[in-house]
């Protein structure tokens, strides 16, 4: 079986504490579907080009971690080909701590951060210092920074990953009335407010589907997922026979919430059981279509 491009952040002690605390399950169906990514694709170039900063991280021969930040024009990090980003260095504090530690660990990481949509790329990889190749270095220039150009980074891309940003519903439910007033319903928003998916059950297998979809850069379908209806659905033309076992205090209370579905179940009696719900369901909504046009007709 093909290592997981994944395991390269998620090693052996990673998977264990996932495993631990519940999320192990939902990391694995991902790799099974191919997890992350080690060549860049235009998605990532789109994203790269809008960054006018990034962090790279490096660590020494022993481990000792070192994070720096890197700022520039828009764009000032490039992508030489798929598995390839490469950035120019400048004369600077002359510290030179990222260089001493890819000069014995050529292991490194990078950083980049969306700010206002709250979107985030991790970037796993190996560096190389380049000091001796004045033409790449011209191609990674920046003709309106003034400071001395001296060497170029290379980074070879091992593994990347995004972070879509998942807008949970409010404590008070404020959020979600707005969005639906069934509690039970799941909706998936980017950061602006967007609606990338809804379902009509929390406990629907296309919730987690769209999440998977989501995790791979993909875009799920919007459209409610109906799977879970079926039950309610066939459960209505059973109401009236079992409640008037439970006796008719239960049969009043639920007709009363559910008057003009449970009148319409009884409207079917040449129905099975299990279909009459269907076919309240159908004569309710061709109903209110109705109501509706009859409603624009007006105006």
């Amino acid at each position: 079986m093909k290592t997981p491009i994944s395991d390269i952040a998620f090693t052996p002690a990673v998977k264990a504490q996932q495993e631990r605390l519940g999320s192990r399950r939902s990391y694995a169906k991902v790799e099974e579907k191919g997890g992350w990514n080690d060549r860049g694709n235009d998605d990532l170039e789109t994203f790269i080009a809008a960054r006018d900063s990034f962090y790279l991280g490096t660590a020494s021969a022993d481990g000792q971690p070192y994070i720096q930040h890197r700022g520039g024009a828009k764009g000032f990090l490039r992508i030489l080909d798929p598995s390839t980003l490469a950035f120019a260095d400048y004369a600077g504090n002359k510290q030179y701590i990222s260089m001493g530690n890819l000069a014995e660990n050529d292991q490194a990481y990078i950083f980049l951060m969306d700010y206002p949509n709250r979107r985030r790329v991790k970037i796993w990889g190996r560096a190389e210092i380049i000091e001796d190749d004045p033409a790449l270095l011209e191609r990674l220039l920046d003709p309106g920074y003034k400071a001395r150009p001296e060497r170029v980074f290379v980074f070879h891309i091992e593994a990347w990953d995004v972070n879509w940003p998942v807008l949970v519903d409010d404590l008070d439910g404020t959020l979600h009335r707005m969005l639906d007033t069934k509690q039970n319903s799941v909706h998936i928003l980017e950061s602006d407010g967007t609606l990338v998916f809804r379902a009509l059950f929390a406990g629907d297998s296309a919730v987690q589907q769209a999440i998977e979809v989501i995790y791979r850069e993909g875009k799920p379908h919007k459209n409610q997922t109906l799977g879970k209806m079926a039950g309610p659905m066939k459960s209505i033309g059973y109401i009236e026979e079992t409640l008037r076992r439970a006796g008719p205090q239960a049969y009043r209370d639920v007709v009363k919430a559910m008057a003009v579905m449970a009148a319409l179940a009884r409207a079917f009696p040449f129905l099975s059981k299990a279909h009459r719900g269907w076919a309240a369901a159908g004569t309710l909504m061709v109903g209110m279509a109705a109501a509706l046009v009859g409603i624009v007709e007006l105006f």
